[in-house]
């Protein structure tokens, strides 16, 4: 007769145990690369719109790293760290590494732990599509497990996520495939690794940030969008970067930054928590602006566009607090719920959609 196994027996793979085991356990300290903001051994994302300077966020991260100066006012792990340039050549990042040295009050020589990686005239992709939905690893990304292993960076900024992910971005098969290899590099070799991206014309209208599949966001540990100040005509330096997303801290952490002379400077009290509305509050909210906006026949849309309501309505006086994310979600929600419509008027050439109360 056959011995039947015990489950404390192995039968393949990492060995099962029981949560009795953490009895009297001391509680190792989270990893954290940037704390409150970027989680260590975990992958994060970086989402900035056009022009905003999301590589010049990348690269002051990696130079703080190497050099143990503070990023953006904020504490950073000290190590070695990869910088994989997919835009720019040597040239154009040896122009922002001197202005960002400059801003640091250090030269390149304290840096020296920074490695960069430019392949703005190679092709940096990392994966190609396979069969059925899959992805294919390519010698690109052999070479950048080589580097990593020999470097042992705290932090991998891949810039960007566009150029290394060789696949289609609005499968949820291939964009969870490409963070789990990341992620698995990132627990085996402890290294942060923080993919950087352009966020959809949806993103960017919503205020979210967000980008093709939404397992871009939901399989990070921690996303953050980087976007101009909303009195951006005012003040077009003025940058604001927002942790939309967060496994291990509170969402809705920000830091007002300001382009300074080529580099990114920390405006002094520029660290703002938002407080998390009801959502049944902000969709009252929404369903009152909307009346009210109608009522006096002020179109709004759906779609985005200057008459776009999220957008309105988080510059109305009377929005109570929400943000302009706030209303997108609550606009979704409403919808479902039926209690707004998009109606179509006029001829075929010249539609013209409008948001209304169901």
């Amino acid at each position: 007769m056959t011995a039947v196994q015990s489950p404390e027996e192995p039968i393949g793979g990492p060995r099962m145990f029981s949560a009795a085991e953490f009895a009297g356990r001391a509680i190792k300290p989270r990893p954290m690369l940037v704390p409150g903001f970027i989680p260590g051994n975990q992958v994060a994302s970086i989402d900035g719109d056009g022009g905003a300077g999301k590589s010049t966020i990348g690269i002051q991260l990696c130079a703080s790293a190497a050099s143990g100066q503070p990023w953006l006012g904020q504490t950073v792990k000290r190590g070695p760290a990869i910088y994989l340039a997919s835009e720019d050549d040597k040239d154009e990042i040896q122009c922002r590494l001197e202005e960002i040295c400059v801003d640091l009050k250090i030269g390149l020589h304290n840096v020296a732990d920074m490695k960069i990686w430019p392949l703005a005239t190679e092709d940096p992709a990392l994966f190609i599509p396979g069969h059925n939905d899959t992805l294919q690893p390519t010698a690109r990304w052999a070479q950048l497990q080589a580097h990593v292993d020999r470097v042992k960076p705290v932090v991998l900024v891949l810039d960007s996520r566009a150029d290394v992910f060789g696949g289609n971005e609005i499968s949820r098969a291939q964009t969870r495939g490409f963070i789990a290899m990341l992620r698995k590099m990132a627990v085996s070799q402890g290294v942060a690794v923080v993919l950087l991206g352009h966020p959809s014309v949806s993103g960017m209208a919503s205020g979210s940030g967000s980008s093709g599949s939404t397992h871009w966001r939901n399989a990070v540990r921690a996303g953050l969008y980087l976007k101009y100040a909303e009195d951006r005509d005012a003040n077009p330096n003025l940058r604001v970067l927002e942790l939309v997303k967060a496994n291990y801290s509170a969402t809705g952490l920000s830091l007002t930054i300001r382009w300074s002379a080529g580099a990114f400077v920390f405006e002094e009290g520029g660290v703002s928590t938002k407080p998390k509305l009801a959502a049944s509050a902000v969709d009252e909210t929404f369903m009152r602006l909307l009346v009210e906006y109608s009522a006096q026949g002020r179109p709004l849309s759906d779609l985005g566009g200057r008459n776009y309501a999220p957008a309105l309505f988080a510059k109305d006086p009377e929005r109570n607090g929400a943000t302009k994310v706030a209303f997108a979600s609550a606009m979704t929600r409403l919808f479902r719920a039926g209690r707004i419509i998009g109606t179509e008027s006029g001829p075929p050439t010249r539609r013209r959609r409008e948001l209304r109360p169901a």
